[in-house]
């Protein structure tokens, strides 16, 4: 039998770790040996192990870490600063690093000086601090919760605080952030930067076989963040992927899936009619086919949720239960049908006047004004439009329809707006933009081709003011950049009766001011 020989400890050989990952080597820390790693998981970095072991020793001059840690990530210099303000306004296709309001300013610092974490910012995409987050919920509660009141901020704000944060709940507010800075075009973070993590994030679980309303909000929401930034092709698919959801919960259907909780009920009826007018929106712009129809529940008047009375988005819906009934896609007209007629349709909302029911003291916000206006006159211009194509004959000497009915309408909606706060107009983003171009297009219709005869009457007298001051509002919601600025421009260019230089209507502040001061400023109602 052979014997036991006893070893000393300092004889016995240290087995090295073999399968630790190549972040944890290089940076001295133990790997749990799992794929992703603790470590890395923890600092949102790619965990490989793809570098050969070499021999221990000093073999000459070291590289930095930083340049190491990631061949396919290291993207940023090694001196670039953590966290910085940027200045300027935001351009989706530069993303920015995380700035974050002055009030977390300590909170940056600390992060700054932090060593451990500063690998994680200059080797791979930063994590987003949580006050970060709450910073821009917060926004979009006093700003955009009239626009869009589909989401519980107080349940979203307490489910990503949670020590076991769901990722789902993550990437639907990094959803609602992206949307909320491109909506208001905010200087002060990258909307890229939330876009970019929602998707992230919606990657770590299997999004697309579960069902929920928090995955359907998603979707919607990334959907308006592309629409903002004037990526319309993935904007659509977002779009149709919302759609989607929307069919497999239910929220088409007639009951619009029931619950127990009356606020949940009247959640998921409010985001439907969202997304009905989302789509009719979008695709009437686009030239797309529509596939939602209306369903017969529409949103209480009564309902007042996060401080906000919704009586004007039920009343938004009955606008655009008439567009459904009336008009479809230029390109995909069906065949009109009883009462469908532009002149009834046109009399029904032009007879629904938003200020009336603010009489009764159902008062709305400018916020709700704004959106009410627009639309209202938008679906006035698509139906002019419909009698110009389908019939003009059978109605021509109806008074409503006149040839000249877009230059009444612009004067209607600039004297409306000049009551109006600017960033109340502003607040509407991408929506706005596509109705003020229509309205303002179809101005430049009627200037092109009314006849010698109306200009010498005077019956144009002023279209050309109206004009300039709808191309003055467009640009100040779209910014210098706007692609609806840059049609009309170019229509223009081919115009004989070019518009004076004067201006109707001035938007007071910036198109890019920071969420900060418009809230100090109480421009927020």
């Amino acid at each position: 039998m052979p014997q036991m020989v006893d070893v000393p400890p300092t004889q016995i050989s240290r087995r090295r770790t073999q399968a630790a990952c190549d972040v944890c080597v290089l940076r001295r820390v133990k790997c749990d040996e799992q794929r992703p790693c603790r470590e890395c998981q923890k600092r949102c970095l790619e965990c490989v192990t793809q570098k050969q072991r070499r021999k221990r020793g000093p073999k000459g001059p070291r590289i930095p870490k930083v340049d190491k840690t990631s061949p396919t990530q290291s993207t940023s210099p090694p001196q670039q600063p953590i966290v910085h303000a940027v200045p300027v306004a935001e351009t989706p296709a530069t993303p920015s690093t995380h700035a974050v309001p002055s009030s977390d300013e300590s909170a940056v610092a600390a992060i700054s000086h932090d060593s451990s974490l500063s690998l994680d910012f200059t080797c791979h995409q930063a994590p987003i601090p949580l006050k970060v987050y709450l910073h821009y919920l917060e926004i979009f509660r006093r700003r955009l919760f009239s626009i869009w009141p589909v989401v519980n901020i107080s349940r979203l704000i307490a489910q990503i605080s949670s020590h076991n944060a769901d990722p789902e709940a993550f990437s639907l507010a990094s959803a609602v952030c992206a949307a909320t800075i491109a909506q208001l075009r905010l200087a002060t973070h990258s909307s890229h930067d939330f876009a970019k993590d929602a998707q992230r994030r919606r990657e770590t679980f299997d999004y697309r076989e579960r069902a929920t309303m928090s995955s359907f909000l998603t979707s919607f929401f990334l959907h308006m963040y592309y629409a903002n930034t004037t990526k319309l092709m993935t904007a659509g698919l977002l779009l149709r992927e919302a759609i989607a959801y929307a069919h497999i919960l239910g929220l088409d259907q007639a009951d619009v899936r029931k619950t127990d909780d009356l606020s949940e009920h009247a959640l998921n009826v409010r985001a439907f009619w969202l997304l009905f007018m989302t789509e009719r929106t979008f695709c009437i712009q686009n030239n797309l086919p529509s596939t939602l129809h209306p369903i017969d529940t529409i949103p209480d008047s009564q309902d007042y949720v996060e401080g906000v009375d919704l009586v004007a988005f039920a009343s938004l819906t009955k606008l655009f239960s008439h567009l459904h009934a009336a008009i479809a896609s230029p390109s995909r007209r069906r065949p009109r049908r009883e009462g469908d007629s532009p002149p009834t349709v046109n009399r029904t909302i032009g007879a629904y006047n938003p200020g009336d029911e603010a009489k009764q003291g159902l008062g709305f916000n400018e916020t709700q004004r704004a959106d009410l206006c627009i639309t209202r006159h938008w679906i006035r211009i698509l139906a002019w439009e419909y009698l110009l194509g389908q019939c003009a004959a059978s109605y021509s000497s109806d008074s409503v329809f006149s040839l000249f009915l877009p230059v009444t309408v612009g004067q209607e909606i600039l004297s409306t707006f000049a009551a109006i706060d600017a960033s109340a107009i502003r607040s509407h983003g991408y929506g706005m933009e596509i109705k003020l171009f229509k309205v303002a297009d179809s101005v430049i219709d009627v200037m092109t081709c009314a006849p010698r005869a109306a200009w010498s009457d005077g019956m144009l007298l002023g279209s050309g003011d109206v004009l300039q001051s709808l191309m003055t509002t467009l640009g100040a919601v779209g910014g210098a950049q706007s692609k609806f600025m840059s049609k009309l421009q170019s229509r223009l260019a081919t115009l004989d009766a070019a518009p004076s230089p004067s201006c109707g209507l001035l938007l007071t502040h910036g198109p890019y001011e920071e969420a900060e001061q418009v809230i100090e400023q109480g421009l927020v109602p």
